[in-house]
């Protein structure tokens, strides 16, 4: 759980909105009064190009109130609009009795993957504030405003995933791999979420609810009796780009929050990390002892540039790469110098994505000196982890071929 001691200062306290296409002013006046007490904004407009607008923004309406009885614009056209921008959070449509017209709205809602989430007539208006509701406390969704109030109630979780010294068998590290996890225990994987939040503006709140979490586990772990020795959390090249994260993350290290050393930041290679701006944010966050770590090394926009002008204290290797290294020459060598040129330059290593004995023991011999991957563990809960992990070797240590059978994170 995150801790209680901190609100997260990146969670914004906006208020759903939505949006109401009808050019009958009643209707707005009453969905209005009808929602003037409770939690939802009401964006009233009038045509397609406002519409277009609202959409456009970066959170987007949690719903979308159509009116079917449109003169001046084409409803219709307003729903194939929605399709094409591939619009997926609710429409709530005014009924009408133009019989064909509603059959064909529920055509193109179907064509285009719009969920319809409920048909009302105008005199049902005073419903909506159950409607919303529901809509904003459903699970397994994911949009803005689910993801804003998932972050606001700590649902979203740190699993950690088990770093292995590949040569003593120790579990080492272990990186916060974030998930979310709703109201029915379901998990949703951050390949759904985490554009969802770039777009929204959401990453550093997301960041640091997360970081919260590590804070946690690092203290938990230095006071326990095993070898963990550093807790891992990925810094998009996005949240180095935000000065107040950014300074955050400097003032709760000088505050002694986030333990010295322990809490390793993995940044994801790319282009970004070329600017002026982000290596003096990675220089700002090493002075006060966070150790740098380059996620994703080998692969893609690597630079060995970055080597000399970032202060990286380790390098991931790829998983890409890390699959290669059996079946092609090339790529052993290939990893086989990054190694050579990361051990010369102080600079410790851990491969991603190691599944296999073969692979393990061939990246021993190598020279890389820690690993991480399925054939040690999957992302686990704190409590698990701890269980699994603590003071013990990894379950795929030396001389272990299989993977421990443990379920999906």
């Amino acid at each position: 759980m995150v801790s209680a001691r901190h609100s997260n200062p990146f969670l914004s306290s906006e208020a759903p909105h939505v949006t109401v296409l009808t050019q009958t002013r009643r209707v707005v006046a009453e969905i209005i009064e009808t929602l003037a007490h409770t939690a939802f904004v009401v964006s009233p407009i009038t045509t397609r190009g406002a519409l277009m607008g609202q959409l456009a923004s970066a959170m987007g309406p949690l719903a979308v109130i159509l009116d079917l009885s449109l003169r001046r614009e084409d409803p219709l056209e307003a729903i194939a609009m929605l399709g094409s921008l591939r619009y997926r959070g609710r429409l709530i449509l005014l009924a009408t009795r133009d019989w064909v017209r509603r059959s064909e709205a529920e055509r193109l809602c179907e064509v285009h993957g719009i969920g319809i989430a409920a048909w009302l007539g105008h005199a049902e208006v005073g419903d909506l504030g159950r409607l919303l509701t529901d809509e904003l406390a459903a699970d397994g969704r994911v949009s803005y405003w689910a993801l804003h109030q998932a972050i606001g109630q700590n649902r979203l979780r740190a699993f950690f995933q088990p770093q292995v010294n590949l040569a003593s068998g120790a579990v080492v590290g272990a990186e916060a791999l974030v998930r979310w996890r709703c109201q029915d225990d379901t998990i949703i994987m951050p390949d759904s979420f985490l554009a969802v939040a770039d777009a929204g503006g959401m990453t550093p709140a997301l960041t640091a609810a997360v970081f919260e979490q590590v804070v946690q586990a690092a203290r938990e772990l230095a006071q326990g009796t095993g070898t963990v020795e550093t807790v891992s959390v990925n810094l998009s090249t996005s949240c180095l780009r935000d000065p107040a994260l950014v300074e955050w993350l400097v003032e709760r290290a000088r505050n002694g929050d986030a333990p010295p050393g322990r809490i390793v930041l993995e940044i994801t290679e790319g282009p970004d990390l070329d600017s002026d701006a982000i290596a003096g944010a990675a220089r700002a966050l090493h002075e006060v002892g966070y150790p740098l770590s380059l996620d994703d090394f080998g692969m893609a926009f690597s630079s060995l540039d970055r080597l000399a002008r970032l202060p990286i204290r380790e390098l991931k290797i790829d998983r890409a790469m890390v699959s290669r290294v059996i079946e092609d020459r090339r790529y052993r060598m290939i990893l086989h110098a990054i190694l050579k040129l990361a051990n010369d330059l102080g600079i410790a290593t851990c491969a991603e994505g190691v599944e296999s004995a073969a692979v393990r023991d061939l990246l021993a011999e190598l020279g890389c000196r820690t690993g991480q991957g399925w054939l040690f563990g999957r992302a686990l809960p704190l409590d698990r982890f701890t269980a699994q992990f603590v003071g013990r070797e990894a379950a795929a240590g030396p001389g272990c071929a299989h993977p421990p059978k443990e379920p999906l994170a």
